[in-house]
């Protein structure tokens, strides 16, 4: 699989890795085979028709080549596809080919893909193995790390789903050279949200790679040799961050308020999946409306008087530098504030906050605490801009 970079994650649930190697896609087989402790069984493998011409011919290849006898099913591509209907379906394809609690679902695509194989490998026959080959740069840093799965309601995002490890995480930086910028800028976004999380060290490092995004062709971008090792280095930290805080509080206890919750990963969310809702997922990529988030949270942080003015102009910049984000003032505060009352962060009918009070230091506020006034304001001025 030649040079790797690799992260051991210990959630309590399940202890396995998240291999990052540019050019791993073709070992996939000898991967899967290591992860499950066996070949001879079924792997179904979940993607979408945008992913499926483009990868879907190398991974079967990989399987079937190591001994899995391999079946694949295409859903659409976006978020509004991360329904009831879509698991319906698969669950249904999963009976018809006969899977056995011996086999595994494979998600090769993105945060929807995987939140959907997760799922439903949590359910089917109260649980299957299933493996994470993350195909886009938020799915690679967050969504495939850490056992979150889940599907969209009409009520909200995410808010049907379940806890479910996968058996183990497989990267190739070099799948990256096909995404369109809107793509790479969604990811940046959540990266940015995860390193103002973290601290200094992962913060500067992320504004450093960001200066990678000016030379404009993306594509060239991350076939460059020399950015190879440093897209592994910069994926593993983003990756080792979020694993210490899953490894504290797996289940996101509702309870839970310290320094490691893992609520504190929802800073930018609670905005960003308003503004989702409001445009019933077909607007923005969920890296833009994180992108969003993080300037709402930074400024209601500012009124609320945790966070300094200049903390929050350098997050202005750095999420600026990711790249445009689509136009939001066509959404009514009325409608972001409807979706707000259906958040899965609600707890005892107060939704939690997850504020700033500097690189580093998140907090969490109850909504109670917050006052309407500035809370409404604060909306306001986000979507003007």
């Amino acid at each position: 699989m030649g040079t790797s970079v690799r992260v051991k994650i210990r959630p309590t649930s399940w202890k396995y890795e998240a291999i990052i190697s540019t050019g791993s896609l073709a070992e996939a087989g000898r991967w899967a085979a290591k992860c499950l402790g066996r070949t001879e069984s079924k792997i179904a493998i979940l993607t979408n028709r945008k992913i499926a011409p483009i990868y879907l011919g190398l991974v079967t290849h990989a399987l079937e080549r190591t001994g899995f006898e391999t079946y694949s099913f295409i859903l659409p591509d976006g978020e509004r596809y991360k329904n009831l209907s879509s698991i319906e379906t698969f669950l249904q394809y999963l009976g018809e080919k006969n899977f056995q609690r011996t086999d595994a679902i494979v998600s090769l695509g993105g945060g929807v893909i995987g939140d959907i194989a997760g799922f439903a490998a949590a359910i089917y026959l109260r649980g299957i193995g299933f493996l994470q080959v993350p195909t886009t740069l938020l799915a690679m840093i967050d969504s495939s790390v850490g056992g979150k799965t889940g599907i969209n309601t009409p009520f909200g995002k995410n808010l049907v789903g379940a806890f479910h490890q996968p058996r183990g995480v497989l990267i190739d930086p070099a799948v990256l050279c096909t995404l369109e910028q809107r793509e790479i800028t969604a990811g940046l976004c959540e990266a940015v949200k995860q390193a103002a999380l973290a601290g200094e060290k992962l913060f500067d490092q992320t504004r450093e790679l960001l200066d990678v995004f000016t030379e404009g062709d993306v594509s060239k971008v991350f076939t460059r040799k020399e950015n190879a090792r440093r897209f592994e280095q910069f994926i593993a930290a983003q990756i080792r961050f979020k694993s210490e805080i899953v490894a504290a509080d797996e289940r996101e206890s509702a309870r839970y308020v310290g320094p490691k919750s893992r609520k504190i990963l929802n800073f930018g969310h609670t905005f960003a999946h308003a503004l989702e809702k409001s445009t019933d997922y077909r607007y923005l990529r969920h890296g833009e409306a994180v992108g969003h988030g993080v300037l709402f949270a930074a400024e209601l942080s500012k009124r609320l008087g945790l966070l300094d003015k200049d903390s929050v102009n350098l997050l202005r910049d750095v999420v600026r530098r990711c790249g445009p984000l689509p136009q939001i003032h066509h959404i009514a505060p009325d409608e972001i504030r409807t979706a707000l009352r259906y958040d899965k962060k609600n707890i005892d009918g107060t939704l939690q906050w997850i504020l700033l009070q500097q690189i580093g230091k998140p907090r969490i506020v109850p909504g109670n605490q917050i006052p309407a006034s500035v809370l409404n304001s604060t909306i306001k001025a986000a979507l003007r801009k």
